[in-house]
């Protein structure tokens, strides 16, 4: 299996009607993704907001007073009543009661407005996700304490889209943030490495499941934003410590840093050809010949760079941000559309382009036609202050957010 790159993270999947949920409820039974949910469950002491899904009110021990919980999450349901809670051994008593100790919030409706949607699963923090053929996968983040303890618990899943089985590959990762899948393996970008002073890292996990082996380490948290990984035939490619490294995709094979450090910011591929971006302007190297070539000495005002077809697509990031292309053996830039309000990431597969940005704190996914890149209709909206992930295949768009992954068809 190897993967097709259309984009950060675009790739092919075949029709996903008639797949089933992870609760095994065909995809148009999980519910309204637009309605309030249903209040939760009682919650300790003074409740907090309720989940997304309607789930218990939380306990907040900071709160020595019994008031009312907080407000509740735009996107929730109603929080839970408030609960008793029990001090044990409080004096010589032995335990204190303190009864009905605040209510939950209520929550005012959903942040997700895509009316074409489908849950592929939900409650979990999605924080990548990758189609590839008839299946997809994603990274769920793992969750902190009310202490702001992490608690190692990241996850890799898989899932067939057709048959709608479910399948966890990997358990345990240590915040698990960008992901890429190349042959018989996944390889994740982690940022909560245990080791001190050792943040982040590369892990390399079979797709048939196994031990995540470890490929890369960093002291320094110089990991790029997506997009960080890039596939060529038979590598794998990431941004190191500003430089750029390879590892050969066969297991147990070591790294090889390929580029020292230059501020590399971008790595994107076509498959066959890798393309980065740094201070100096946009590149392309071979993976026979390491060799970098300079394309473009432009200035380091462009964003989301993407190989797709016999150009080189990216965002002018200005006053207004517009869509600019050149071709891939270099040339100058030719400006196709400019867009209003701001447009930051970007995807192609074929004549379909897709592009995402904010709205003062609404972020918008909207598709186009790159003959007619002007003129777009938007897929889905989120009201949230950051980035989640999303993919195109040729059945459409999967978005990911921190309460589940969602499906939807788009136009042809």
């Amino acid at each position: 299996m190897t993967r097709r790159m259309l984009t950060c993270i675009t790739l092919g999947i075949a029709p996903i009607l008639g797949a089933y949920a992870c609760s095994g409820k065909t995809l148009h039974e999980v519910g309204d993704l637009n309605a309030q949910k249903p209040g939760g469950a009682a919650g300790a002491y003074v409740g907090n907001a309720g989940a997304w899904d309607g789930g218990s009110g939380g306990s907040d021990i900071d709160r020595p007073d019994a008031s009312a919980g907080n407000a509740g999450r735009s996107d929730g349901g109603n929080g839970g009543a408030g609960g008793d809670l029990i001090v044990p051994n409080a004096g010589a008593s032995g335990e204190t009661v303190i009864a009905n100790a605040g209510d939950g919030g209520n929550g005012d409706g959903a942040d997700l407005d895509c009316p074409t949607c489908s849950a592929i699963t939900d409650n979990q923090d999605v924080r990548a996700v990758v189609p590839v053929g008839d299946d997809v996968y994603w990274l769920e983040y793992g969750e902190f304490d009310r202490l702001g303890n992490y608690s190692y618990d990241g996850r890799l899943w898989g899932r067939n889209v057709s048959s709608g089985e479910q399948k966890l590959i990997a358990s345990g990762l240590p915040g698990p943030e960008q992901l890429s899948v190349n042959g018989d393996f996944a390889y994740v970008l982690v940022s909560q490495r245990t080791q001190p002073k050792l943040p982040h890292g590369l892990l390399r996990i079979p797709l048939a499941g196994g031990t995540p082996e470890e490929v890369s380490t960093s002291d320094e948290t110089d990991i790029a934003g997506p997009p960080g990984l890039a596939v060529l035939t038979g590598y794998e490619y990431w941004v190191f410590k500003y430089g750029i490294a390879r590892v050969t995709n066969v297991a147990n094979t070591a790294k090889e840093v390929v580029l020292p450090p230059r501020y590399v910011r971008q790595v994107t591929s076509d498959g066959t050809t890798l393309f980065f971006k740094d201070s100096q302007g946009i590149w392309s190297m071979e993976s026979a010949d390491i060799a970098p070539v300079q394309l473009t000495d432009d200035p380091d005002n462009n964003i989301g760079l993407v190989a797709a077809g016999a150009y080189l697509y990216a965002l002018l990031n200005s006053s207004k941000h517009s869509l600019i292309r050149m071709p891939k053996t270099g040339g100058p830039w030719k400006v196709l559309a400019t867009y209003e309000p701001s447009i930051s990431w970007l995807a192609i597969d074929g004549d379909r382009l897709f592009i995402g940005g904010y709205g003062d704190t609404t972020f918008n996914l909207y598709q186009a036609q790159l003959s007619a890149p002007g003129s777009k209709s938007r897929l889905l909206s989120y009201n949230a202050s950051e980035l989640w992930p999303w993919a195109i295949s040729e059945a459409g768009l999967f978005y990911g957010n921190n309460h589940g992954l969602y499906f939807t068809p788009g136009a042809p």
